[in-house]
């Protein structure tokens, strides 16, 4: 009986190892596609929040939303709402970026009021979000570009 046991033992084991063998040869690693200017080749909605201070430590409260678009070819457009500390700006904006091959980059963005600003991003969500922080002094700002979805059905009342 102990010997039909360790048969049966060894020939579960011989199947294992063949099914584990067979599953490994069928199964290939796929490198990860990366990333290139192509990805931000969409338009987005956007949402941001942060703060800014001047050189004498006086705090400036700013959150907004807007759209970007990207070209594919490492420009954007768009336009913004600004609310700055209680003051409320409605913006365009122009700009350009660079995405390397690990889906990080960094945006410069150059608004109607003149104003400009630089961000990191990364593109996350295979090209659906765009995370980024900015990086200028005395501004302390993040957010997140989201994919529109521009085959949606416009609903009217």
């Amino acid at each position: 009986m102990r010997a039909l046991r360790y048969v049966a033992f060894a020939g579960l084991l011989a199947a294992a190892g063949f099914l584990v063998t067979r599953s490994t040869t069928k199964v290939k690693a796929q490198a990860a596609s990366g990333c290139d200017a192509t990805s931000l080749n969409s338009a987005y909605g956007f949402v941001q929040s942060g703060f800014s201070y001047d050189s004498n430590g006086n705090l400036y409260i700013m959150a907004g939303n807007g759209r970007i678009a990207g070209d594919g070819n490492g420009n954007v457009t768009g336009g913004d709402t600004l609310n700055y500390d209680g003051t409320v700006y409605r913006r365009t904006l122009t700009g350009t970026y660079t995405i390397n091959s690990d889906c990080t980059g960094q945006v410069v963005l150059t608004f109607s009021d003149k104003t400009t600003m630089h961000a990191d991003i990364v593109v996350t969500n295979d090209g659906k979000e765009i995370a980024y922080n900015g990086t200028d002094t005395n501004f302390i700002y993040s957010g997140t570009w989201k994919k529109l979805n521009q085959g949606a059905a416009v609903v009217t009342p």
